[in-house]
């Protein structure tokens, strides 16, 4: 399966009224650069980001990775 981790962030700053990628990363504790690469398919969902994602947006680990995978 093909990684869509544009789907998986947008679906986040959708949910949480999240207007840029900036204000994204400081809503999970990441660097704005850490998104940027996730967004660009230059790193993959690190375990780290994905407890920051279920921690603080919320969301079941299966609903993360469903999101942040082609279906």
């Amino acid at each position: 399966m093909e990684l869509q981790p544009n789907k998986l962030l947008d679906e986040i700053k959708k949910r949480h009224e999240i207007r840029t990628d900036t204000e994204l990363a400081k809503f999970l504790f990441s660097s704005p650069a850490a998104i940027s690469d996730f967004r660009r398919g230059r790193k993959h969902l690190s375990p780290l980001l994905l407890l920051k994602i279920h921690d603080r947006a919320g969301m079941s680990i299966d609903e993360i990775r469903k999101l942040s995978r082609e279906q």
